[in-house]
């Protein structure tokens, strides 16, 4: 696996970011990866990519080019311009924005969803920071959790229990991605339970987003989850149940 190459394209300059260097150095020290910051939000990349490309899930557009074609720093334009194994999007849901765009990021969803091949897009809800919205380790009632978008931030802060992300270690990443585990197979199967690999494979992520928008439409407020923790198990599924079947 070390001879694998990332590319993790994400919203912002800072929260994607920061959190993607620690799970890196703790999860994959030895995996080589650049982070491309898109500096907004994917309803703005969604209403480029159906104004602009129209068709751009038809299979023979890169992501990487059409970020390319509008960067004007030459530092960002070479890191696009590398050769990567793997790439890997990483957005809010961001529904309170000005103009979303859901159509086009439910296409996006179901056309990025394999980061060997197109890409696979992580959308996280409402947005990065649910990936510390625990209360306590382990929390029982995550399962539950809702939140209004609009000073989602600021709620974290309040709630949270581990706000340094400095202090996460491996283990920690892992029962993240748990917690989302169970919460995610429970609102599409109403199990309360951590999913087999197989049950992992056959999950859905236009469903959830679908889910998420119907919530969202009806109370103002999502079911907080973070997807991006998912990366560990997309990267190496056999050894992340694997891990879970000896210590579950």
């Amino acid at each position: 696996m070390a001879d694998r190459k990332l590319l993790f394209i994400c919203e912002g300059l800072q929260d994607e970011p920061d959190f993607l260097k620690h799970m890196m150095l703790k999860v994959f020290p030895d995996i080589s990866y650049k982070i491309y910051s898109y500096r907004t939000t994917i309803h703005t990349l969604a209403s480029r990519l159906k104004n602009e490309y129209p068709d751009f899930d038809d299979g023979y557009h890169d992501i990487r080019l059409i970020l390319r074609d509008n960067e004007r720093d030459q530092d960002l334009r070479d890191i696009l311009s590398g050769s990567f194994s793997d790439i890997i999007l990483a957005f809010d849901f961001e529904p309170h924005h000005d103009h979303p765009d859901f159509d086009t990021v439910r296409r996006m969803l179901a056309y990025f969803c394999d980061s060997t091949d197109m890409g696979k897009l992580y959308i996280n809800y409402p947005m990065m920071q649910s990936y510390k919205h625990l209360k306590c380790l382990p929390d029982p009632d995550y399962i539950n959790r809702k939140a209004f978008p609009r000073g989602y931030k600021e709620l974290v802060g309040i709630e949270s229990c581990m706000t340094d992300l400095q202090k996460y270690n491996y283990e920690i990443f892992i029962q993240i991605a748990i917690h989302n585990l169970i919460k995610i197979y429970n609102i599409l199967r109403n199990l309360r339970l951590i999913p087999d690999s197989e049950s992992y494979y056959k999950m859905d992520w236009v469903e959830l987003f679908d889910r998420e928008l119907g919530i969202y439409w009806n109370t103002d407020m999502v079911d907080v989850i973070n997807t991006l923790c998912f990366f560990p198990v997309d990267y190496n599924p056999a050894d992340f149940f694997e891990r879970i079947r000896r210590h579950q």
